[in-house]
């Protein structure tokens, strides 16, 4: 079914906020085990190329929905967009939703489910080549009686080609509302659509002329009324809500911290934005930036809670030293942490690695629960680390405000190889899904619980 845009309203800026925040009497969350469960592939035992570069998890973790890179030029005999696996008695099934072929050329597939696992939305956008600029379509796919079907397809009927439309992708936890960036675009846009009587319409074009790569990633609460953009390259981060000057430690207790920052780190400090719904009508509400010179591509990875009052905002170019007994850590990559109450933002201590380098881009995917009790980073391990059993993403728990770092989870991996993980989280938090990215980009599937 083709969705025809209903008119788009381009929403512009307000005046920037800025905030501390300080702790006290901290009380750590309490910790709990994980235990590695099934590792799902494509089919076969067999590895595809770029698989699972976008995974989305139900409430309860009983459908995973992976999303793969497509092949160039692409194969007419797989039409795959996305891989859904089902958990049914201990045991996961596998099922298939193609795509036509749009003639755009290879990219990646963008994936995100609904709470209770009955729709998958599907950003295909292609890549940017000297010939041929693409502009990408988005998919909804439904779950009637055990069978998936194709239900919509989405693409607005003003979008220019090069604007890399499906390039993110959030689908509300109520499966009714979805967003869907287009940031190649300058300054780049988010596209909103409800669902109503059955039939998907287009009611906001979201953007921000401070910004640029606006809609690189996209997060929106359960109710589709509070969505985060991300905006990892903008430039400018004069007004805004400041991120928090410390770190939380692995007791609950914040850390102070000082940017390490060399030639270039500071070139794109990126901008996240929040957008508020009331009587149909969406005004931004507020922008998150780095403090001056101590962040890289901000907004590279967003995420919200069910109620919308928590945002994760991944920076994983942001370099931080630690001082810890006399000694100094290096950290790549951290996740910014702000809370919402009585209408006003305030940063909480930012996340961090539990490890220092060699790992890289901390903060390029995470996940929150839905109650935003606990929260889960992945990590990427550069090519040629001798790490034979390289941490693959840093879980955290939050209560009261305080977060800690709980573990780490670590599929196994062989020694030089690099890591690029990318993770989901069960809306209720007990189920954690990240792939493994290894040589050629071929993945799978790691189930922990």
């Amino acid at each position: 079914m083709d969705i025809s845009r209903r008119g788009a309203l381009k929403l512009a800026g307000i005046g920037g906020i800025t905030a501390i925040s300080g702790c006290s009497n901290v009380v750590a969350p309490g910790v709990r085990s994980w235990s590695r469960g099934a590792t799902l592939t494509p089919g076969g035992g067999t590895d595809r190329v770029g698989f699972a570069e976008s995974i989305g998890s139900s409430g309860d973790g009983s459908t995973v929905v992976v999303g793969a890179r497509r092949s160039e030029p692409r194969k007419t005999d797989d039409p795959t967009a996305a891989f859904v696996f089902e958990r049914a008695d201990g045991s996961w099934s596998l099922r298939t939703l193609p795509v036509p072929d749009d003639g755009d050329p290879a990219g990646s597939y963008c994936v995100d489910v609904s709470r209770d696992g009955s729709t998958v939305l599907v950003g295909t956008h292609g890549v940017e080549t000297m010939s041929d600029r693409v502009r990408g379509t988005a998919y909804v796919f439904e779950r009637h009686d055990g069978s998936w079907s194709r239900t919509a397809e989405v693409r607005p009927e003003n979008v220019n080609r090069s604007e890399r439309f499906g390039a993110s992708v959030a689908l509300a936890a109520d499966g009714r509302t979805a967003v869907i960036g287009a940031p190649l675009e300058y300054p780049g846009s988010a596209y909103v659509y409800e669902r109503s009587n059955g039939e998907w319409r287009g009611s906001a074009e979201l953007t921000a002329e401070d910004s640029h790569r606006f809609g690189h990633a996209t997060a929106v609460s359960s109710d589709g009324a509070t969505i985060i953009v991300g905006a990892p390259y903008t430039t400018t981060t004069s007004e805004g809500i400041t991120g928090s000057a410390t770190v939380a430690g692995k007791s609950g207790r914040p850390e102070i911290f000082e940017p390490f920052c060399d030639v270039g780190c500071d070139r794109h400090p990126g901008a996240a934005y929040v957008f508020e719904r009331s009587d149909e009508t969406w005004s931004r509400t507020a922008r998150f930036v780095p403090q001056p010179g101590r962040s890289n591509n901000l907004g590279a990875a967003v995420a919200l809670t069910d109620d919308g009052s928590l945002a994760l905002v991944g920076a994983p170019g942001e370099r931080v030293m630690i001082h810890r007994g006399g000694s100094e850590t290096l950290f790549w990559g951290s996740v910014y942490v702000f809370e919402r109450s009585g209408g006003s933002w305030t940063p909480r201590p930012k996340l961090v690695a539990g490890n220092s380098v060699p790992y890289r881009d901390f903060g390029r995917s995470i996940a929150v629960s839905a109650a935003g009790s606990s929260a889960i980073v992945g990590i990427t391990t550069p090519e040629g680390s001798t790490d034979t059993s390289p941490d693959s993403a840093s879980v955290f728990a939050h209560s009261e405000g305080v977060w800690a770092r709980q573990t780490t989870l670590s599929p196994a991996a062989k020694s030089g190889q690099p890591l690029d993980h990318t993770v989901a989280l069960a809306g209720d938090g007990e189920t954690a899904v990240l792939n493994r990215h290894g040589k050629n980009h071929r993945g799978s599937i790691a189930v922990f619980e």
